[in-house]
């Protein structure tokens, strides 16, 4: 009998997939609505969380006595996690072409995923998928001649195909929960 740590009940993997779904569709709404806030902040994030990987590998690197040539890259990844946090409108340019390719590789390997595995909702992650690459290929055509905006769009459109293939998902376990008799309705869908 598997415990409830080791295979979660259907419900609550469902129920996981429907708020993921629901905030994933808020946050890409409100980034949308304040796309150039939504730019802003998406470089913020990523200044962030460079700065905190950076600042984890500079203690690591201290505790085990090391110096010289090993300080390089998280120094040189904190100083990058400073530009973005202290001038992010001028750091957006510089991170646009990133948002692309984080929008074509996601899209292409959604794609791939949703083909190798057709069961489950690979329909809502192909169709996830090939708005991540259409999107990162409107990134690439015309980030250089578009305001600072559209990071922000784009990745508010990002975030709301990602919360539609959740709800997808969750209504597709919620189906299956109804339809699967009463005693298998312990065990993962698979």
């Amino acid at each position: 009998m598997p415990t409830p740590l080791a295979d979660p009940h259907p419900t609550d993997e469902a129920a996981g997939a429907l708020l993921a779904g629901l905030g994933l569709l808020f946050v890409g709404v409100l980034a949308l609505v304040l796309s150039l806030l939504s730019s802003v902040m998406t470089v913020l994030v990523l200044g962030i969380a460079l700065g905190v990987g950076a600042g984890v590998a500079l203690r690591e690197l201290h505790a085990e006595h090391r110096g010289g040539w090993h300080l390089a890259v998280p120094l040189l990844a904190l100083a990058v996690a400073l530009a973005l946090v202290l001038r992010p409108l001028s750091s957006l340019r510089v991170v646009t072409p990133l948002l692309m390719a984080v929008f074509l590789l996601d899209g292409l390997f959604l794609m791939l995923v949703a083909f190798r595995r057709r069961e489950g909702a690979w329909r809502a992650e192909l169709v996830t998928g090939a708005v991540n690459v259409t999107l990162g290929v409107l990134l690439a055509l015309q980030w250089r001649s578009v305001g600072m905006r559209l990071a922000g769009t784009l990745t508010g459109l990002y975030l709301v195909s990602r919360g539609v293939m959740f709800l997808a998902t969750s209504a597709l376990q919620y189906a299956r929960l109804r339809r699967s008799p009463p005693g298998r309705r312990r065990y993962r869908f698979r």
